[in-house]
C-alpha cells in the first residue's frame, strides 16, 4: 500500500464477510533461527560481528523495510555509507529481532560486538518482500476475530484485538488455490492446533490460540 495506507495490509470487506478469508504477510526473508524464510538468500546480507565496527555492503533505499536478526549481542546504528557502530549505540541482544524502515540519508546499518567475540558471531539484514498470501480461520478457530478494532467499547473485546494485532503466527494447514482471490493461494487450518502464537511485548495471545513452543 501506499501513501496513509503505507505499511498496511488490506482485505477486502465482501471476501471476508462472505468466505471469512483475509489477507495476511508471511514471515519474509532471514534466517530460519529467527522465525524467517531463508529460501531468498538474495535477499539478505550478513554482517560478521568482530570488535571493529563492520556495516552491510550493498544499500538501501528511504523506504525499504529490513528486519535485523544476530546471534550474538551487539550494537547497531543506521547511517549513511560511512555508519560506524561503537559501544554507545543501540545495544540489540542475542536471538533478538528488529523492524526498521530506512529513512532520510539512511542507506547502511553498522554492527560491532557487544562483549566476546565467538567464530560465527554474525547479524543478517533481510529485506521484507511483504509477500501476501489469504488465511482463512472461520471454520478452525471461529472464537477468533480478525476484524476488529482496539479501541472497541468493550474493554474485554478491545484487548483481545490489540494482542492479536501485537502478535504473530506460525500456522499450518491445506493450501488451496482460490481463482476469485487476491491472492489467490489460502491456507486453511484445521483446528486450533494448527495455530500458535508469538505474543507482542508484555503481552499475551488472543483467545483461544496458545502460545508458541
Amino acid at each position: 500500500q501506499q501513501g496513509e495506507w503505507q505499511g498496511t495490509r488490506c482485505s477486502e470487506k465482501s471476501t471476508f464477510v462472505n468466505y471469512g478469508q483475509f489477507v495476511v504477510e508471511m514471515a519474509g526473508p532471514g534466517p530460519a533461527e529467527a522465525g524467517l524464510d531463508p529460501s531468498l538468500a538474495s535477499r539478505a546480507q550478513e554482517v560478521q560481528l568482530t570488535a571493529a565496527s563492520a556495516r552491510t555492503g550493498s544499500a538501501y533505499r528511504s523506504g525499504d523495510q529490513v528486519r535485523v536478526w544476530c546471534n550474538a549481542a551487539a550494537r547497531m546504528k543506521f547511517g549513511d555509507s560511512s555508519v560506524a557502530a561503537s559501544t554507545a549505540d543501540v545495544p540489540f541482544a542475542a536471538g533478538a529481532t528488529a523492524e526498521h524502515t530506512f529513512a532520510g540519508n539512511e542507506t547502511h546499518v553498522a554492527f560491532v560486538a557487544d562483549g566476546a567475540v565467538s567464530a560465527g558471531s554474525k547479524c543478517v539484514v533481510a529485506q521484507n518482500t511483504h509477500t501476501l498470501i489469504n488465511l482463512t480461520t472461520r471454520d478452525a478457530v471461529p472464537d477468533l476475530q480478525p476484524d476488529c478494532g482496539d479501541a472497541d467499547p468493550d474493554p474485554a473485546k478491545a484487548e483481545q484485538c490489540r494482542w492479536l494485532h501485537a502478535a504473530t503466527f506460525d500456522v499450518v494447514g491445506h493450501l488451496r488455490q482460490v481463482q476469485p482471490a487476491r491472492p489467490r493461494w489460502m491456507v486453511m487450518p484445521r483446528d486450533a492446533d494448527d495455530l500458535c502464537c508469538h505474543p507482542g511485548p508484555g503481552l499475551s495471545c488472543p483467545y483461544p490460540i496458545k502460545p508458541c513452543p
